[in-house]
């Protein structure tokens, strides 16, 4: 908590002795005093970080950038577990990483209990929107068959037909159609 002693130091010159008291509430992520050490008036002794909310950063590719704005839809996947959350964009960095020539999309979250920890790894599906409406169906129902991409289509009654179709963009609940099957 603000306010709370962290650390008793001496001063050489006068032989005084200090208390350092944590300047807000959050948890020390990193110390850098040992009992005895000298310490310059420059050195953190402590790294607080308050974790009430985080940043989530996540690696945007060139060819990908100009479908990513501020103020879009994202739902971000803790790697390897099943914490999953949603947000909204709050910054596109506007400059790439030379190194990786990406840029970074930027999320701020509420971290009730802890449960988004600065470091995990995650994955961000961002809803991007097309002025066009394209056919999509439910992404269970393409089944791969002989090395082909079918759908079963009803054929009378009980009886049911593969097609094969070829598909585009998918999230996690649709695929799009890009030809096999007819709109209706």
């Amino acid at each position: 908590e603000q306010g709370t002693e962290l650390a008793i130091i001496e001063s050489n010159e006068s032989l005084s002795s200090y208390k350092v008291l944590a300047p807000i509430s959050g948890h020390i992520i990193s110390k850098h005093i040992t009992l005895g050490e000298f310490k310059s008036e420059d050195e953190d002794m402590f790294v607080i970080a308050n974790l009430n909310s985080v940043w989530v950063n996540c690696v945007v590719y060139a060819n990908n950038i100009e479908y990513i704005q501020a103020g879009q839809n994202i739902s971000i996947q803790e790697v390897g577990s099943g914490n999953s959350t949603s947000g909204k964009i709050s910054y596109v960095a506007p400059v790439f990483d030379e190194t990786t020539r990406s840029a970074i999309a930027r999320t701020v979250l509420e971290n009730e209990n802890n449960k988004w920890r600065p470091g995990m790894f995650i994955k961000g599906f961002i809803e991007i929107s097309s002025p066009e409406k394209v056919p999509a169906i439910q992404k269970n129902a393409v089944q791969i068959m002989d090395n082909r991409t079918v759908v079963f289509v009803p054929n009378g009654k009980n009886n049911f037909v593969t097609r094969e179709v070829v598909v585009g963009s998918s999230n996690d609940k649709y695929v799009e159609l890009l030809s096999g099957l007819n709109v209706g």
